[in-house]
């Protein structure tokens, strides 16, 4: 079961990545999309990245 600080990690996580995208120099149109949705899904699917690992 995930606790609150490793929901809290894994979003800080997903945060982390969104920045490096913006920082990229690979263009990316954020205006059409839902920035928290968008972190909320690479959350999960690193929980799911680090389910399969163990």
């Amino acid at each position: 079961m995930l606790t609150t600080e490793d929901m809290k990690k894994y979003h800080t996580t997903a945060e982390r990545i969104l920045n490096a995208l913006d920082n990229s120099p690979v263009p990316i149109s954020w205006h059409e999309m839902d920035r928290c949705a968008l972190q909320s899904v690479i959350a999960k699917e690193l929980i799911l990245i680090d389910k399969e690992a163990r």
